[in-house]
């Protein structure tokens, strides 16, 4: 369950890279017990690195930003580094792992992963994630949980090729979890369906669009999604969808000196005569007409 926050009058305490991270290997972790006078929802921490919590027997509040996540024993948690977080717990102590690392740490495996659901794109550094998404949430299975107290105590001990061994199995952890946030789809709410179509649409408009693979990957018919879309935006996917590679096409326009023809084909379109017409219809004037940078 979500709700809004008033976030007046707050806190806010930063964690800095260098106090947690080693520079020639950027993970930590640590089984922390947090204190309700300490950590709470008066107070907001932001970090300059990424986190992946998992609380083993508490159940609470996860705050991000302006939202408020319900949070339950086993929820285990992916958190960007803008997410101005915290938790609100009544227990006097609420335990759970924290896992710390830079994104350099997994960049290349990740970057060549299937990411069908678009988990990854969270990672992206053009990620068009309002800030209430900083955050995914999820109940951990068995092989995750195996996986998280294997790190720890394989960062503990620090055991012969131990940094090897714990940034595969954080690569395997982030595997787990893209794949159970996929399975997610099909209990988001309305707003977190219409965010992940515009996250879509936006990081995919340049390939050939299915209406049908997209409401598959949420999970409801084809037709439900497109009067979801419809209702909530006053649009439809497709219209969206043009918007989106017309204004691509017009900063590719204005920015650079390639040939009209490519720019078409580059920003989705693949007819170039309904790329003119919708052009001009849109921006009132044609392609050919756009002041282009001087060569």
């Amino acid at each position: 369950m979500l709700k809004n926050l008033n976030t007046k009058d707050l806190a806010y305490r930063r964690w800095e890279r260098d106090r947690f991270l080693k520079k020639d290997f950027p993970f930590y972790i640590e089984l922390s017990k947090n204190r309700s006078d300490y950590i709470n929802k008066n107070i907001r921490f932001q970090r300059e690195f990424w986190e992946i919590s998992y609380i083993p027997d508490s159940s609470g509040e996860r705050i991000v930003n302006d939202r408020v996540y319900q949070y339950f024993p086993g929820a285990v948690m992916l958190t960007h580094p803008n997410a101005k977080a915290t938790y609100c717990f009544d227990e006097p102590l609420m335990e759970c792992y924290n896992l710390l690392f830079d994104f350099r740490l997994v960049e290349e495996e990740l970057s060549n992963i299937q990411d069908e659901f678009g988990f990854c794109s969270i990672f992206k550094e053009d990620c068009s994630f309002k800030e209430r998404d900083s955050m995914y949430m999820m109940k951990i299975d068995n092989e995750m949980k195996v996986l998280i107290h294997s790190i720890y105590r394989e960062f503990t001990r620090k055991d012969a090729n131990y940094r090897t061994f714990i940034r595969l199995s954080l690569i395997k952890l982030l595997i787990l979890m893209m794949r159970k946030s996929a399975e997610r789809g099909f209990s988001m709410t309305t707003d977190e369906i219409i965010d992940y179509v515009n996250n879509f649409l936006e990081h995919n408009f340049r390939e050939e669009f299915s209406l049908q693979r997209l409401s598959r990957r949420i999970g409801i018919s084809a037709c439900y999604l497109s009067k979801l879309y419809s209702k909530k935006n006053g649009t439809t996917i497709t219209a969206r969808l043009k918007q989106i590679r017309l204004e691509s096409a017009k900063s590719e326009l204005e920015h650079s000196n390639m040939p009209i023809i490519d720019i078409c084909y580059h920003s989705g379109f693949n007819d170039l005569s309904y790329f003119y017409r919708s052009f001009r219809k849109r921006f009132e004037m044609c392609p050919g007409n756009v002041s282009r940078p001087v060569k």
